[in-house]
């Protein structure tokens, strides 16, 4: 069975789930494709397609918004699920997304909230850094959600039809139902080069989702497209970027987090 799973991920922590969960599901051969690469996929080609991103400010990320928002109306209804990532709470972000791709002929058959590691830096600067998540019971539920979808696609090869997910919610997410698309944008505020760091290496302009940072010869900012994202930020290797909220500090990749790595290896675990 083919499938596709189209992620958006800046340090890294959706990016892990994805990748943890596509070694659980043996059934599907997954084709992983990076939202930022900014291109849409004919999805006719596959039996189940995937969306996977991280809540933002109790909502769907501004870029995937807008990326999902340029898919065109599908001919004939395809299956969906959702993998969402999140550091402090998920809210309703399952069914903003369930709303937003319904009509465009998706149906949402399976859907998951992980808990990861704080990576807003603001946050992990105030202390709070969710360092060890998810735990042994978040990671447990991961699991019964992937057995789950597992016997999912064996319905879905045997033909038969998949009956649309009903998200339950905590109150406590119910509601937290306040999504501010430009919040993250407003939070991050202005960014700034120490040039005396910069080495003019440029990872900063090919890791940004909306292009809006170019080499002249050192980084300039075209604020106006930033989505505030921070992966110029997390990435700089030398740490070069700030804001004037935060300063060589606060910075976040997943693949620096040995215990998350642990936790979610890239091999088959035992469900």
């Amino acid at each position: 069975m083919r499938g596709i799973i189209n992620y958006y991920s800046t340090t890294g922590n959706t990016k892990r789930m994805v990748d943890y969960f596509t070694y659980q599901v043996p059934l599907v051969s997954f084709t992983i494709l990076d939202m930022k690469k900014m291109i849409l996929p004919d999805f006719s080609k596959y039996e189940i397609i995937g969306f996977a991103f991280p809540v933002e400010f109790l909502g769907i990320p501004r870029f995937v918004l807008n990326w999902i928002r340029h898919i065109p109306k599908q001919l004939v209804e395809r299956n969906v699920f959702l993998l969402l990532s999140f550091s402090t709470i998920s809210g309703t972000v399952l069914i903003q997304a369930r709303n937003e791709l319904k009509p465009k002929f998706f149906k949402i058959i399976a859907g998951h909230s992980l808990h990861m590691p704080e990576n807003y830096p603001i946050t992990r600067v105030r202390g709070f850094t969710s360092n060890l998540a998810p735990n042994v019971a978040e990671k447990g539920r991961f699991r019964y959600f992937i057995s789950i979808f597992n016997e999912l696609m064996e319905s879905i090869e045997q033909g038969h039809e998949i009956l649309e997910a009903a998200f339950r919610l905590s109150l406590v997410n119910y509601f937290m139902n306040m999504p501010d698309p430009s919040a993250a944008k407003r939070s991050m505020g202005f960014k700034y080069l120490e040039k005396s760091k910069c080495t003019k290496c440029g990872v900063c302009s090919l890791i940004c989702p909306t292009k809006a940072i170019s080499l002249q010869p050192y980084p300039e900012f075209e604020e106006i497209k930033c989505v505030g994202c921070w992966g110029c930020f997390h990435h700089c290797p030398t740490h070069a970027i700030y804001t004037n909220k935060v300063k060589n500090k606060g910075h976040y990749l997943a693949e620096k987090m040995p215990a998350l790595l642990e936790k979610l290896p890239l091999k088959k675990d035992t469900l």
